[in-house]
């Protein structure tokens, strides 16, 4: 059970509690979840460049996913249908926990300042940073996410921008200033701040869901502190930079040591009770055959180390509810960690194996008896070029 809530096992909603051997649980919501051999995948709905569906569409995007991130009026007139569709289904409401659009509204002490007491704003949105200190902003913060549940009927809250981006100002237009030491924020300062405002939502919200966006990848995950105690007294956290960053030109690659944090950071994650939600995105000018590459990548190195705490979302666009039959992937139980094995870091599951050669140098794999790829075709051996995946099944 996560720390100081109950209701961390609401979120491994997806049949990996089979899959990856995990004894299903009980949720607080109702009835162990069913049985079922699908990979954990999840929406972040709130990154979708339009937020209005029709009631078909709607009950599309519940029976794709079990978790979905929304704004809070995405799915407000279908809650109900989409719940019937996939009564697994749990919808959280996206706000903005560090930030707000607004410069009017609020107290001035509300806001983050720098040094000279200029006001700081995110260099890609335009967004205020908030000072995510006080008491009476993480009381509205409290207050936001209850009138969020109360409009949308949805399950939970999504708190983001929680993380240390706010500590760049290649992020920001300032260094922000703790106004309880008068100095520039610390670092660990800041994560433990933002770690302390998402754990009284958790605590007033009682018995509704909440998730933050702050963990970044597996370095930030694995830092001093590290951005896992985010997920901590709450029910998740997600990880956005998972295998690569949206800005990255398609050749862009992590080096191995790095690519091997974020499977690192899931292994750590479940061992840790913390629950992650990951997210890769290929938002750039890459060929379809490219994009597919940087998926099959992703989907394996998530495979490599995900258990039934993780989860796993694929973005070729904004088009966040794009269907896929990988989430459909029969592999059954893992047997054992991952490791490298030939040349490649490799996981055997019951039906079947997830390859992924992080390095610059291609790699041919014997495999020890014959075996198919995800598109249909029969093989005794790969070959496996630099930074790729690969996902094979038994039979």
């Amino acid at each position: 059970m996560s720390r100081g809530r109950s209701l961390l096992p609401t979120l491994s909603i997806l049949s990996l509690a089979v899959t990856f051997g995990v004894v299903a649980v009980t949720p607080a919501f109702g009835s162990a979840w069913p049985r079922a051999h699908r990979v954990r995948n999840w929406e972040p709905e709130f990154m979708a460049n339009d937020h209005s569906y029709s009631r078909a569409e709607a009950l599309a995007h519940a029976r794709e996913f079990d978790v979905i991130v929304a704004i809070s009026g995405s799915f407000r007139e279908h809650v109900g249908a989409m719940r019937q569709a996939n009564p697994r289904l749990r919808i959280l409401a996206y706000q903005n926990g560090g930030y707000s659009s607004t410069g009017r509204s609020y107290p001035e002490a509300w806001y983050a300042h720098t040094a000279t007491g200029a006001r700081i704003r995110s260099r890609d949105h335009g967004n205020y940073l908030m000072q995510i200190a006080n008491p009476n902003y993480v009381r509205h913060v409290i207050s936001e996410c209850r009138d969020h549940l109360d409009a949308s009927r949805y399950d939970g809250c999504f708190l983001d921008s929680m993380g240390p981006a706010a500590m760049s100002t290649s992020y920001v237009t300032g260094v922000a200033i703790d106004p309880r030491t008068g100095s520039a924020w610390g670092l660990g300062d800041y994560i433990r701040a933002g770690r302390h405002l998402v754990g009284e939502v958790g605590r007033a919200t009682g018995r509704r869901l909440v998730v933050a966006n702050g963990v970044a990848s597996g370095s930030a995950y694995f830092a001093s502190p590290g951005t896992g105690i985010l997920a901590d007294p709450i029910d998740g956290a997600m990880v956005e930079l998972f295998v690569r960053t949206a800005s990255d030109s398609p050749g862009t690659y992590r080096p191995t040591s790095r690519w091997r944090l974020d499977v690192d950071m899931l292994r750590h994650a479940a061992r840790n009770d913390r629950t992650l939600f990951c997210v890769t995105k290929a938002w750039s000018d890459a060929s379809k055959a490219r994009e597919d590459r940087m998926f099959r990548y992703a989907f394996a190195t998530f495979l490599l180390g995900a258990s039934s705490r993780s989860y796993f979302s694929f973005l070729y666009d904004r088009n966040t509810g794009r269907p896929s039959n990988a989430w459909d992937v029969g592999l059954g139980r893992p047997r054992g960690a991952y490791g490298r094995h030939d040349g490649v870091f490799q996981r055997r599951f019951a039906h079947g194996r997830a390859l992924v050669n992080p390095s610059d140098r291609g790699v041919r794999v014997r495999l020890p008896h014959r075996m198919r790829t995800l598109g249909g075709r029969w093989v005794h051996r790969v070959w496996m070029p630099g930074h790729t995946g690969v996902v094979l099944l038994r039979g």
